[in-house]
């Protein structure tokens, strides 16, 4: 687990389980993800409860363990206040972001008629305006968004949205300050599969001695099916060989997950146009709106989540 952490620690993703321990305590995963778009867990940890003080303590042993911690990016999980309070807390440097399927299940939750008092078309509107604001990936398509909501919700729904939701905006809508390296993850469906895996080999209210048993087991199983993968995709010959020393270099440079993510971006960059430039700045058109790019950066999506080459950047460099 040390290893891991040491290798990959940009990306942390935290979320708890339950019910798999007979004396019915949290157990709280984390895990990191790996040069190869793999989940490595870094850290299980078994507490006795869910306040302030044992969370502290689960964090500040990590770190102990984890020296690397300071160099956390980006960290993901739910809309627990205590926890993200806590995690901003021990961890300075990163942003805290709440995992999307969590904030949409949160508004459905929340904004619902029986706790309200509105009727169910209020209700929906608001839901799907939400809905829009999480997935917006600019901030003007946002802001737009936001303020046709100011003007349509009722007074209810906006009282929670300004209470709860809209001075942690950067925190919850996939907009460019959202995905800035967090490997394009906008949920914490890595750990949501690891928890099932969990459950579905370690049975249910298990005593501690069948728990840690169990868990070793799937963890090394697990860890045997990433190394395999890993090498079989290693030792594959590609079906396509690269059609360019461009594209050579980046093979023989890339893991074979980094590089074909950079190869797509490879082909798109061809049909990238500048819609105008200054110096060595250049300006492209993209979904998450008009990009600034030079030899070495860009402002779109993708080279703000991954830290790869982006068309913009590669289209950048043939000139």
């Amino acid at each position: 687990m040390r290893s891991n952490m040491d290798a990959f620690p940009e990306f942390l993703a935290i979320d708890a389980t339950y019910k798999l321990l007979e004396i019915r305590t949290p157990v709280y995963v984390m895990h990191v993800e790996d040069s190869n778009g793999d989940t490595e867990t870094v850290c299980v940890a078994v507490l006795v409860s869910e306040g302030a003080q044992s969370l502290q303590w689960m964090l500040d042993k990590f770190k102990e363990l984890h020296p690397s911690w300071t160099k956390v990016k980006t960290i993901m999980a739910d809309k627990d206040l205590l926890e993200r309070d806590l995690l901003k807390e021990s961890f300075p440097d990163a942003k805290v972001l709440i995992c999307v399927f969590h904030t949409l299940r949160t508004f459905r939750r929340e904004i619902a008629c029986n706790k309200m008092d509105i009727t169910p078309q209020e209700r929906d509107e608001a839901l799907t305006l939400l809905q829009k604001m999480v997935f917006s990936r600019s901030n003007e398509a946002f802001e737009k968004l936001q303020e046709e909501f100011d003007q349509t919700v009722c007074q209810e729904i906006r009282s929670y949205y300004d209470k709860n939701w809209r001075p942690i905006k950067d925190e919850w809508y996939t907009g460019p300050q959202f995905m800035s390296e967090n490997f394009n993850n906008t949920t914490n469906n890595r750990i949501e599969s690891l928890n099932s895996k969990l459950k579905s080999v370690i049975k249910k209210n298990s005593s501690l001695e069948e728990f840690v048993c169990s868990l070793f087991t799937i963890l090394n199983a697990l860890s045997d099916e990433r190394d395999h993968r890993a090498l079989t995709s290693i030792a594959k010959r590609p079906c396509k060989p690269p059609s360019s020393p461009e594209e050579t270099m980046y093979q023989q440079s890339l893991t074979p997950y980094a590089f074909k993510l950079v190869r797509g971006q490879m082909h798109l960059s061809t049909k990238q146009v500048a819609i105008g430039h200054q110096a060595d700045v250049f300006t492209f058109t993209s979904s998450s709106g008009n990009t600034t790019t030079t030899t070495t950066d860009c402002t779109c999506s993708f080279w703000n989540a991954m830290r790869l080459p982006c068309r913009h950047v590669l289209q950048f460099g043939r000139r």
